[in-house]
């Protein structure tokens, strides 16, 4: 059952929803006014766009920074930095959503899905998806 779940996350383009919740991300910043307390505010509508752009190229900027870093091996060397770093992203993920179910038994509820720890939760575990993916280029 692993086996197709992970076949099925990396055939899927998780990307866009990683640009999307990176910028739902930067309007949940602590120094930041509750924006998640009225989405339709004119603040969260004109500050989405831009939060969104830039949560674009932070993470063009982390797929180049890693790809850089698989560039720096050796040709011959098995390894890549993708999974590496994408599956250390991923454990710490799996231990926050598990610490979260461990002192809140009784499961999860729609309330959550407007917590900002959420939120920033559920980027990290995109962030860690699509770290996954890169691969070193074989020459």
């Amino acid at each position: 059952m692993l086996k197709e779940l992970l076949g099925v996350v990396e055939k899927t383009n998780t990307r866009p929803l990683l640009f999307t919740f990176g910028g739902l991300s930067m309007i949940t910043l602590p120094n930041m006014p509750n924006l998640l307390a009225d989405p339709l505010s004119w603040n969260v509508l004109l500050l989405l766009p831009f939060s969104v752009c830039l949560a674009y190229g932070l993470v063009i900027g982390w797929i180049l920074f890693v790809q850089g870093l698989n560039s720096r091996l050796a040709p011959n060397d098995m390894a890549s930095w993708g999974p590496m770093i994408g599956c250390s992203i991923l454990a710490f993920c799996l231990l926050v959503v598990f610490s979260y179910l461990s002192v809140h038994p009784q499961g999860v509820s729609f309330a959550i899905l407007a917590d900002p720890n959420f939120i920033r939760t559920s980027t990290l575990l995109l962030l860690a998806v699509e770290t996954i993916k890169i691969q070193k280029r074989r020459t």
